[in-house]
């Protein structure tokens, strides 16, 4: 199902230049603030992938990215191992979660990405 929004994203992309030149066009994706518990490696990477990098790869040359986060997540071995109470989610978030947009966006530093933490 993501692959398939993330192809309509594509052509919505190309459809909307040609119509409309000089309207800047992205996508804006809300991701969370994964973290890693003991063992969760190949979890966090799968959940990644199938919950945010589907997206985030479909913005390759797009003029914008906008990432709103609302939450943190642990994620052990056997998945979602629960939330951290208690830790300042914002600082963490704009550590995790822009860097990984920018880069995986296709092309760090020429793609806008705003960040929009929603706590």
């Amino acid at each position: 199902m993501a692959a398939r929004f993330a192809a309509a994203h594509r052509v919505a992309v190309e459809t909307i230049r040609a119509g409309a030149p000089g309207v800047p066009v992205g996508l804006t994706l809300s991701m969370t603030d994964y973290q890693l518990a003991p063992g969760g490696e190949e979890q966090l990477q799968s959940i990644r992938h199938h919950a945010e990098d589907v997206f985030l790869d479909a913005t390759g040359g797009d003029d914008f990215l906008g990432v709103q986060v609302y939450t943190r997540m642990l994620i052990g071995p056997g998945g979602w191992a629960g939330y951290e109470d208690g830790v300042p989610s914002s600082t963490w978030a704009t550590s995790t979660t822009r860097p990984r947009s920018a880069t995986a966006s296709g092309a760090p530093g020429t793609t806008p990405v705003a960040l929009c933490l929603c706590w």
